[in-house]
């Protein structure tokens, strides 16, 4: 089991905080996403990892005025959706480096989670997205950042998944650019739909 997930509310002019926590997981938690909806509620997204993929996605809604988590729903990723996934990508997709791209809350709690697959290609490098916290590997390297697939999903205000979209692309460009001309934008402006945005360019022949 992973650790808690503990949630603070610092009162500065009373000098006081509040705590909630909510119990270890089966998997691994990690990139939170917060949406401050009041002062007394907060809302948390988080990706969870199995074994370094991802195994599912992780809402959490924070009461401090009733000092309780009245909303902890985790939603593994459906068979239905690997399926269509392994159709859609020919069975290439492994399901790993999967980051938090965005979550939305909507004015009546509906939510939008998108989630890209990011990293980068070097030569004589094995890509850990966890090296970072390493500094034998803090030095100059040429490579490719690659922005991959995306994955969108919406949930209702009582959180039953309302749809899912896999949306299979590859955006590579040199790393001294980094994301400033890959990835993805989503528009929330139309409250019955989503709309993307990411640049596309032909392929060209070697």
């Amino acid at each position: 089991y992973e650790g808690k997930m503990s949630m603070f509310r610092y009162d500065f002019k009373k000098d006081d905080t509040d705590l909630l926590v909510l119990d270890l997981a089966s998997t691994y938690r990690l990139d939170f996403r917060l949406h401050v909806l009041s002062n007394d509620i907060v809302y948390v997204a988080n990706i969870n990892e199995l074994k370094d993929k991802l195994s599912g996605i992780q809402l959490t809604r924070f009461n401090f005025g009733k000092k309780k988590i009245e909303q902890a729903v985790y939603y593994h990723l459906s068979d239905e959706l690997r399926h269509d996934v392994d159709s859609i990508s020919r069975g290439n997709e492994d399901w790993r480096f999967f980051n938090m791209h965005s979550f939305h809350v909507d004015p009546d709690q509906s939510v939008t989670v998108s989630l890209e697959k990011m990293y980068y290609r070097s030569i004589g490098l094995s890509y850990d997205k966890y090296a970072t916290e390493d500094i034998e590997h803090w030095r100059e390297r040429q490579a490719q950042v690659t922005a991959g697939p995306a994955l969108l999903l919406r949930f209702s205000p009582t959180r039953e998944v309302l749809w899912e979209q896999y949306i299979d692309k590859e955006q590579s460009v040199d790393a001294q650019d980094g994301l400033n001309t890959a990835s993805y934008v989503l528009d929330h402006t139309n409250p019955d739909s989503v709309r993307v945005l990411y640049a596309t360019a032909d392929a060209v022949a070697a």
